[in-house]
């Protein structure tokens, strides 16, 4: 297992192993993808056996990000982190590929003294396998908000890190 940034070379890869999980996360192109790419302040995958077996895509405050999670945050929380997605592949689940991505993160967080991690999970549709990794992570729920004109509705979660 090996921890590499994502670049613009792994643009099509990425975007293969996202839209494989639509509805968990939104449907993204190749602009869409460098866009995020821009904003991220942390943008990594892993590899096993030459393979991206996962990522983690993570935002800082005051971007110029449209996602309405991120902005519900931003209207909160001064100091965060937020996570726009993390992504395992199905045959590299269990494997503590999404806990390696965490861990990192948290590690860049204490250095960049970044208080709490802030995600969102669906409720609807449901995600159980998401909602149970990021419960058993610390995470904690601190609100819940429709989305995509009520097609969708997401549990808004922190994890304080301090």
């Amino acid at each position: 297992m090996q921890l590499l940034d994502l670049t613009q070379a792994n643009i099509d890869t990425f975007l293969g192993i996202n839209n494989l999980v639509v509805p968990h996360v939104n449907a993204l192109n190749a602009e869409a993808v460098g866009h995020l790419f821009d904003l991220a302040f942390y943008a990594k995958y892993v590899e096993i056996d030459g393979a991206m077996a996962g990522f983690l895509l993570v935002l800082d405050p005051g971007q110029p990000y449209e996602s309405l999670n991120y902005q519900w945050f931003s209207s909160r929380l001064e100091q965060f982190a937020y996570v726009d997605r993390i992504v395992i592949t199905e045959e590299h689940r269990r494997q503590g590929v999404g806990r390696a991505l965490y861990e990192d993160l948290i590690q860049v967080c204490e250095r960049r003294e970044i208080p709490r991690i802030c995600c969102e999970v669906n409720i609807e549709p449901p995600n159980p396998g998401s909602a149970a990794f990021h419960a058993g992570f610390g995470f904690a729920s601190v609100g819940t908000q429709p989305t995509e004109a009520g097609a969708k509705e997401v549990d808004l979660l922190v994890k304080e890190l301090a």
